[in-house]
């Protein structure tokens, strides 16, 4: 069964060097040159805040963030989110990393929605483009993510592994754990 989910994404924006930059492309969509930058004074309210709202601390492959967020928004998409001490945060919509298919997917930039998350909690964001501030978002689209199967969860990838080596290393083993329990008892 297909699962789908919609994020806000800037198809073009204005940043405060006078520059107009058109982010509709699929390298924009999938780089993380758009971000989000908060005060490095707010970055452990932020994180505070987040964990208010569900996010749980996860492991990533690290980049020097101090935080590692995640939390689900749509099974089975995930929103990660970085932050790091300068109070730069980078963050994707994602399959979750409770399934197999968080290895090979793609993740797309969510900084739109981040964006508008911070300011909901008060964090008083600031979006950037390639460390540029963005003065303006005068047009945004709707991007659809799409996990066209269910995903795989680990856990029944680890049952068949199992099962697997059951089938075959368990007849080639001679005895019962009932023999070995007969035989230590005989000799104790």
């Amino acid at each position: 069964m297909p699962h789908r989910i919609e994020i806000k994404w800037p198809k073009r924006v204005y940043l405060e060097d006078g520059r107009e930059v058109t982010l509709d492309s699929e390298e924009e969509i999938m780089s993380h040159r758009l971000a989000c930058l908060i005060s490095k004074y707010d970055v452990d309210k932020v994180y505070k805040a987040l964990r208010e709202l569900g996010f749980r601390r996860v492991p990533a492959l690290p980049l020097g963030e101090k935080y590692s967020l995640a939390k689900i928004v749509r099974e089975p998409f995930e929103m990660h989110i970085r932050v790091f001490k300068i109070g730069l945060i980078l963050s994707e919509i994602e399959i979750s990393r409770k399934y197999v298919e968080h290895l090979y997917t793609p993740s797309v930039n969510a900084s739109l929605e981040t964006y508008e998350l911070l300011q909901n909690i008060g964090a008083d964001p600031k979006l950037i483009y390639l460390g540029v501030g963005v003065k303006e978002v005068p047009e945004i689209i709707l991007i659809e993510i799409r996990c066209e199967n269910d995903p795989h969860p680990y856990g029944s990838i680890v049952r068949e592994i199992l099962r697997s080596i059951k089938e075959i290393v368990m007849p080639q083993i001679p005895f019962s754990l009932q023999q070995l329990q007969e035989e230590d008892e005989h000799l104790g």
